[in-house]
């Protein structure tokens, strides 16, 4: 349980931060632009986040909630 708690965290950090820069350059956000970059870039440099018995849709969750915030 607490690994899903700081996968969460450091995906929501990493996602606010992105959405703020790119908030703050006039780009285009979005909770699917940044899921894609993160699956795509981010998540395949990180091995802690795909060990075994981790459920991947947290990160899918996350990027829900972080787009309802904003």
């Amino acid at each position: 349980m607490a690994k899903h708690a700081a996968i969460t965290t450091f995906t929501y950090n990493w996602g606010l931060a992105t959405w703020q820069y790119l908030y703050k350059n006039r780009l285009k956000q979005n909770k699917y632009l940044l899921k894609k970059f993160f699956n795509n870039h981010v998540k395949p440099e990180l091995i802690w986040i795909k060990e075994k018995d981790i459920c991947q849709k947290i990160t899918q969750y996350t990027f829900e909630y972080l787009s309802e915030a904003f």
